[in-house]
């Protein structure tokens, strides 16, 4: 009972980080490589907000996989409302698809890295096939 306040406190201050940053008029941006680029920072702030949001909110009796993808289409939602507000409600910030796409792609990967890991634990052998078909057409 205690992690579940413990994860929705944490759910909700992710939640207001994403808020500030996403209304401010000159976000922070970290100099290092690939965590500068934008698309990058959206796909991870996001990414966490569908697995925080998985992990501490029910949506009912579901389980946990179910939850988490609810999640992740609350993420997209909220991403997508965040857009909009910055197109509406900001001067030097503007509305971009780009940015709710990679929103969406962070929630995905974070949806599909745990529905993996749940059927490796279950012992199920499609997910490391998988893997080796990916990397096999990538030529790694």
């Amino acid at each position: 009972m205690l992690m579940t306040y413990v994860w929705k406190c944490a759910f909700f201050v992710w939640l207001a980080t994403i808020t500030v940053l996403s209304l401010i008029p000159h976000p922070p941006v970290p100099e290092l490589g690939f965590l500068a680029w934008d698309k990058f920072q959206h796909a991870f702030a996001y990414g966490v907000l569908a697995f925080l949001g998985g992990m501490s909110f029910t949506f009912g009796r579901r389980g946990s996989g179910e939850r988490l993808l609810a999640a992740s289409v609350v993420a997209v939602f909220i991403g997508g409302v965040m857009e909009l507000a910055q197109g509406g409600l900001t001067t030097r910030r503007s509305a971009d698809f780009g940015d709710l796409l990679a929103d969406a792609v962070g929630a995905a990967v974070v949806t599909g890295l745990f529905y993996l890991i749940v059927a490796l634990r279950a012992g199920r052998r499609w997910p490391f096939r998988f893997v080796v078909t990916v990397l096999t057409l990538t030529g790694r």
